[in-house]
């Protein structure tokens, strides 16, 4: 979720506009954490560049299918999001950057996330970052209507 979808449609979110979905996410994964980017507009307020959404309780990786369950020990990135005029601007890989640090600290083993396989930008990205796939769906998913996705993994150091 993250914000993905409010960066489609919106030209400019706030910091702000953050922080009753920032509430909903510790309520409903306490043991998680958003990172937020924020860079200045300009006229001296902050506007959302991007976040991403970690979480560190195995308890939250119950709904995905068996290939695709992340492994203990890792912390799971939910969802990365980057405003599209921030794009291309390395806002994505300083969040990348301040999620493994997070996990590092944390004490995770290391990192792990779902992409769509057609999401070439994005696995171009976490390969560049040094994320290998492990498993991926089965033909199903597509039969399902849906994309298929793979579970990619960062060992941290």
């Amino acid at each position: 979720m993250c914000l993905s979808r409010s960066f489609a449609a919106a030209t400019k979110a706030s910091v702000g506009d953050v922080e009753s979905y920032l509430g909903v996410m510790e309520s409903a994964y306490p043991d998680g954490l958003v990172l937020v980017a924020s860079v200045g507009d300009g006229e001296g307020a902050s506007q959302l560049a991007g976040c991403v959404c970690l979480s560190f309780d195995e308890s939250t990786r119950d709904d995905f299918p068996p290939p695709l369950v992340p492994d203990p020990g890792s912390a799971y990135l939910s969802n990365i999001a980057v405003a599209p005029k921030q794009r291309r601007k390395g806002v994505a890989r300083a969040l990348m950057a301040a999620a493994e640090e997070a996990s590092r600290a944390r004490g995770m083993a290391g990192v792990q996330l779902h992409v769509y396989l057609d999401n070439a930008g994005a696995i171009e990205l976490y390969e560049d970052l040094g994320y290998v796939e492990l498993r991926k769906e089965g033909m199903l998913a597509l039969l399902r209507g849906k994309g298929q996705r793979a579970l990619l993994a960062k060992e941290l150091s």
